[in-house]
């Protein structure tokens, strides 16, 4: 997987300092648990694989165990279906 910076991260402004941060997200399916997991990181900090995976091991995650994405946009698109 790579990381391109310029496709996953968006710019916030915080209100209290008014600095502006590049903020990522990484989405992690854990088939282990059976969860979905978001998680909102800098991107200054978090912008390569093998930190990103690091970070996730930490976090508890098995990385043969899960999928993750990273990507700028926190929506999650939860659609019911009746068949």
């Amino acid at each position: 997987m790579r990381f391109d910076s310029s496709l996953a991260t968006k710019q916030i402004r915080h209100e209290s300092d008014n600095k502006l941060n590049i903020m990522t997200i990484i989405t992690v399916l854990d088939y282990e648990s059976g969860k979905v997991w978001q998680y909102e990181v800098d991107a200054s900090e978090y912008v390569r694989v093998h930190t990103v995976e690091a970070m996730l091991e930490e976090q508890g995650h098995r990385i043969k165990d899960i999928e993750y994405m990273i990507h700028a946009d926190e929506t999650i698109n939860k659609i019911k279906i009746e068949l």
